[in-house]
């Protein structure tokens, strides 16, 4: 059975107003230029749970001479026992920028083991080159990537004791750089998952990086890079039962650093209560403390000195979300977050060629940060036939960005009410048209 989709998006051009603060005077400049999205994907099952896909994105800006193109392909394969697989994905993207040929990058997955069966095991590999740019339509935060891991996992289906059903697993992984080929980081990890007969749900992770890692991208400057400390990371979690009315998951964790006196703590806590078949309510609540991490807070204009710092940073994040269904059709949703981020620095550095750090007073910037982002989406949604919905959207964003760090959450939460905000309104139709119901019928 072969599958097709497509898309098509047009957006006009963009003009942004600029003013002369002194004179008034004003003047009008393209943001953007006219731009064509196209969007094509085929799929194919070719039965014993495998399947093969091809995807094509396409973004073309014709007045700036701009063409960035992204193919890929997706596939799975097993043996007739389903016992043994491999799966894997790979693209490769092009972009043109005015300029005489294409600038090509490529990326490759590639997972094969054992798939079924209480015991189980595989070997993954993947590779980002440093080329590989899909974000005209997409999103990829770094490329430049290798990473290679080995995993075994085993799985328990039969219930016993307290427990419906569990699984856990160990793994190694090893991760370098593509061009030039250089050391980035190996770690272990070990992982639990047990879901309870009551329908809960425990979990916990650790995973430890023994040795010292390299970071080429906190430095900000091509060719530099930065030492990181032995890291151990531990996580647990409990989750209750989500099918009840009153539910909530909870969980906690702890990294350690082999810097001295370096360490993370966070916890969350969501609670959920459906107070009827149509309407319920959720809240969200994160804090992380940060103690002594190092990294970068500016550099020279030659690029030669990059400064880093040492801070203690807090992060505060709190969400309040609803829903309501008018009927099967139809319904409101509703997400307010407040994230809250401030970081206090005691002194700082100099990176070194090798990626070490050496104290240093000829930083004299305030490099001190109080982020916040502050949201509210509110959604109406009306499936008003089969495939086919209207949704009417108002979104609120407040960001702010300083240095003054307020003592307690209800006064930085003031200054955030006070500072400037946008709004936006937006409507959206999506129709579903089925071919075989429009095309000719065939004569008798």
């Amino acid at each position: 059975k072969l599958s097709l989709a497509m898309l098509n998006g047009m957006t006009l051009p963009s003009y942004a107003t600029l003013r002369d603060t002194m004179t008034g005077e004003q003047r009008q400049l393209q943001s953007q230029a006219f731009t064509n999205y196209n969007i094509l994907v085929l799929d194919r099952s070719i039965g014993n749970n495998a399947f093969v896909s091809l995807a094509n994105t396409n973004v073309n800006r014709t007045d700036e001479d701009y063409i960035a193109n992204v193919t890929g392909t997706q596939f799975r394969l097993s043996n007739k026992a389903n016992v043994f697989g491999i799966e894997g994905s790979a693209a490769l993207s092009s972009i043109w920028d005015g300029g005489a040929g294409a600038e090509l990058g490529h990326r490759y997955y590639m997972d094969a083991g054992k798939v079924s069966g209480e015991w189980r095991y595989g070997l993954e590999h993947g590779v980002l080159s440093d080329t590989y740019d899909p974000n005209d339509l997409g999103f990829q935060q770094n490329n430049n990537e290798a990473n290679t891991e080995l995993y075994l996992r085993y799985f328990l289906f039969e219930p016993k004791g307290i427990y419906q059903s569990l699984r856990t697993g160990i793994s190694a992984a090893y991760e370098s750089q593509y061009r030039p080929r250089r050391y980035v980081s190996w770690n272990a990890e070990w992982w639990f998952e047990m879901d309870l007969k009551n329908n809960a749900y425990i979990g916990m992770e650790i995973e430890g990086k023994p040795a010292w890692m390299m970071d080429y991208f906190e430095p900000r400057v091509d060719g530099r890079k930065f030492a990181r400390p032995p890291e151990l990371q531990t996580e647990v979690a409990y989750r209750s039962d989500w099918a009840k009315a009153w539910a909530y998951e909870v969980g906690a964790g702890l990294d350690l650093y082999g810097r001295s006196h370096q360490h993370t703590a966070f916890a969350y806590f969501f609670p959920r209560y459906r107070f009827s078949g149509r309407f319920w309510m959720n809240l969200g609540l994160v804090f992380a403390d940060v103690h002594n991490d190092v990294g970068y807070v500016g550099e020279e204009e030659d690029e030669q000195t990059i400064f880093f710092g040492e801070r203690n940073q807090q992060i505060v994040e709190n969400t309040l979300g609803a829903g309501y269904s008018f009927d099967n059709k139809a319904g409101l949703s509703f997400r307010l977050r407040h994230y809250w981020s401030i970081a206090r620095y005691d002194r700082y550095f100099i990176l070194e060629e090798d990626g070490g750090v050496a104290a240093t007073d000829g930083y004299h910037d305030n490099a001190d940060v109080n982020f916040n982002a502050f949201t509210i989406d509110a959604v109406f949604r009306w499936n008003f036939a089969p495939g086919s919905e209207l949704a009417v959207a108002w979104k609120n964003a407040i960001f702010t960005d300083g240095q003054e760090i307020f003592s307690n959450y209800i006064d930085n939460l003031r200054h955030v009410w006070q500072s400037g905000q946008s709004n936006s309104l937006s409507v959206r139709a999506l129709y579903y048209l089925d071919y075989l119901s429009i095309r000719p019928k065939p004569a008798n």
